[in-house]
């Protein structure tokens, strides 16, 4: 093995023991961070569990917490969610497309021909419905 090649090798590998001797504290860190939380996430399920032994009636309201808590989400939840105040009860109503009118509406330059001679020759969209505070 020439010389050269044997010192580029010395050298990429004191490199990588460097960059070995900076990543293991690191992951040596992470590692304390992930056992500890499982370790709290195993001494707060003993907990629960000792409590729900012991208190038995904790079972029975479930249903009802669980209950009030989908009542309060449906009321505040969607406001909550893009910061807007409570609007109460939101009503829908279906609406379809009204054809019958006056109006110019777009040609039809396809023709019913969904199949172009080349790409990007035939553009088509449809816009069925929009949200609008206006409804």
């Amino acid at each position: 093995m020439p010389e050269t090649s044997l010192r580029n090798s010395l050298s990429e590998q004191l490199y990588l023991f460097l960059e070995l001797g900076r990543w293991i504290p690191v992951s040596a860190i992470v590692g304390i961070m992930a056992g500890s939380a499982s370790a709290l996430l195993l001494a707060s399920l003993a907990f629960v569990t000792k409590v729900r032994e012991n208190h038995v009636w904790l079972i029975l309201l479930l249903a009802p917490a669980g209950w009030l808590v989908g009542l309060l989400y449906k009321e505040f939840g969607s406001t909550v969610e893009v910061s807007l105040p409570p609007r109460g009860k939101l009503r829908f109503r279906v609406a379809t497309t009204d054809s019958r009118h006056d109006l110019p509406s777009a040609p039809n330059r396809l023709n019913r021909n969904f199949s172009p001679p080349r790409p990007d020759t035939a553009w088509s969209g449809d816009i069925t419905y929009i949200a609008t505070e206006e409804g």
